[in-house]
């Protein structure tokens, strides 16, 4: 079992800024397209916390690739959503 200090200090700070999101619904949603966003920093934070899991496992067990592998495809996933957001967002509103 293995956990790097800063992968775990990520994790934490990404629950507190998702509680702050949560809590503050009101102002944030005010933003354009702000389900996207919320979306895709969930799946981020998703991302970290399959991250610190894999430190439980052993790096050559099937656990430890799953969640090593869920990591860097969650990774991927969100950067989507939230490009997708800024598009969605910003990018086609001033098209028309």
């Amino acid at each position: 079992m293995f956990f790097e200090e800063a992968e775990v200090v990520m994790l934490f700070l990404g629950v507190v800024v998702l509680l702050f999101m949560v809590l503050r619904w009101s102002q944030f949603k005010q933003l354009p397209k702000s389900v996207l966003l919320l979306l895709g920093f969930s799946i981020l934070l998703a991302s970290w916390a399959a991250t610190v899991l894999e430190g439980l496992f052993a790096e050559d067990s099937f656990s430890y690739q799953f969640f090593n592998y869920l990591e860097h495809c969650a990774n991927m996933v969100s950067a989507g959503i939230i490009v997708w957001w800024i598009r969605r967002a910003f990018v086609l509103g001033r098209e028309s």
